[in-house]
């Protein structure tokens, strides 16, 4: 019961004695005494009766009040401990002081906590171990400045069972007749609530990660249509020349002119259809329809063979032993060895370059490592996504589908593609020499 319910409890207790006091000298000045004068009794005889009446009366007046003022009392609590008990919502009473106390707390908020009453009346730190850590700061601003708290309050605890439910705390704070300080607190279950609203945020985060991630392919997509109409419109230009050239002009031309001539014709075919084959390629591996047609090889020969007709043949050191043979496509062993000679010789000009194979284990591994610039190390993983250069204004032409094909064909032959920053950038190709483990086809009974 509140302090003001009391204060009206006494007051009324103490109008009913001011009553009965006006209303006993009223009687007695208009009764008793002009009876005692009629009958001739002594004074003192009078005034003692009348103390005595008095008395005996007051002090049943007195058993009577305060045994109304007990039945209240308890009947109001009784109505509080039941609202209490058979309210679905957590309720707690905390006697604050320097060491706070709890008195009370109800079956409600013992099962949402998993603690018992007497769990938190042994331990009055036992909220401080139930909150989250994260929010325990919020809780201590509660118990040092109560009155300041901004309420309701959200905060996470930690059932006894070690599941994680969102609470809601509401509390006042109210001063007892004797002023003692006491929190009553209200704590209602939100965790669905928090759900929902968790399900909400992952959905707008997801939401904004896919626009981001669209945007990234948007600009990806439009940086290799811009890469690819110029790896296109440049050989096409100088073929389209040549050719025009060696027909009007042809017999007009030098030996080393016609010679020229043809070699540019050639050397820009060339790139016209590797441009053309890893679009393809591209297209290819979207759809799942990438050949493969794994046989017995000899790695180490088609690597010489591959760095041997490279541009960058004269700069590159190759270690490979005599013989390593694997099962493996060797249209696609070659396109691997291309593409990152391709891209060192691009990004790379003037380096010198490494290539190694070896046999570790029942593996081949095939490392390429030149001494050019580099990549930012958080840039190693990106280099083999699909339209995706480190620098869309590097003047060196390029798609951004070379390096994503290495990693695609490596994938197919069961291994994995690398790439790592150390005086330049090291590129690793690993697979298994006997080939991809195939996934074993089920076979059909027969009855």
């Amino acid at each position: 019961m509140s302090p003001v319910s009391h204060r009206r409890l006494v007051v009324m207790i103490v109008a009913g004695f001011l009553v009965f006091s006006y209303a006993w000298i009223f009687a007695t000045a208009t009764i008793v005494e002009p009876i005692a004068e009629v009958t001739g009794l002594p004074t003192v005889a009078v005034e003692v009766g009348k103390g005595l009446v008095f008395v005996t009366l007051a002090a049943l007046l007195l058993a009577v009040s305060l045994n109304w003022y007990a039945r209240t009392l308890q009947s109001s609590e009784q109505r509080w401990l039941q609202l209490a008990e058979n309210t679905r919502e957590g309720i707690f009473v905390v006697r604050l002081g320097e060491v706070s106390e709890f008195v009370f707390i109800n079956a409600a908020l013992a099962r949402m906590t998993g603690y018992p009453e007497s769990a938190f009346r042994a331990d009055p730190r036992l909220p401080f171990r139930i909150v989250r850590a994260d929010d325990h700061p919020k809780l201590r601003q509660i118990y040092a400045a109560p009155l300041e708290q901004q309420w309701p309050v959200r905060f996470g605890i930690v059932r006894a069972d070690g599941e994680l439910r969102w609470v809601r705390l509401s509390a006042s704070v109210i001063r007892t007749a004797s002023q003692e300080a006491v929190l009553q607190g209200l704590v209602v279950d939100v965790s669905e609530d928090q759900a929902r609203e968790d399900a909400l945020q992952d959905a707008v985060a997801a939401q904004r990660s896919a626009t981001a991630q669209l945007q990234a392919t948007d600009r990806a997509k439009q940086a290799f249509l811009t890469a690819v109409s110029h790896e296109l419109r440049t050989p096409l230009t100088v073929v389209a020349g040549m050719a025009e050239t060696l027909l009007r002009h042809g017999s007009r031309l030098t030996e080393d002119e016609r010679a020229k001539a043809e070699t540019a014709l050639t050397e820009h075919s060339k790139r016209l259809r590797r441009t053309l084959d890893e679009l393809l390629d591209i297209d290819r591996l979207e759809r799942g329809a990438m050949p493969f047609a794994p046989t017995t090889v000899d790695l180490a020969q088609i690597v010489r063979d591959t760095v041997a007709a490279s541009p960058v043949a004269e700069r590159t050191h190759v270690t490979t032993p005599s013989q390593l043979t694997a099962r493996a496509d060797p249209v696609q062993i070659e396109r691997i060895l291309t593409n990152i000679l391709d891209n060192a010789h691009r990004y790379a000009p003037d380096a010198a370059i490494e290539v190694r194979l070896t046999a570790p284990q029942d593996c081949w591994r095939l490392q390429v490592s030149d001494h050019g610039p580099g990549v930012p190390e958080d840039e190693c993983a990106r280099i083999f996504e699909p339209f995706y250069r480190l620098d869309e204004r590097h003047p060196t032409p390029g798609t951004g589908v070379g390096l994503a094909l290495v990693a695609e064909f490596a994938a197919i032959h069961g291994g994995t593609a690398h790439a790592s920053v150390d005086d330049g950038l090291t590129i690793t190709v690993e697979a298994p020499r006997d080939g991809p483990q195939l996934p074993d086809t089920p076979v059909d009974e027969v009855a």
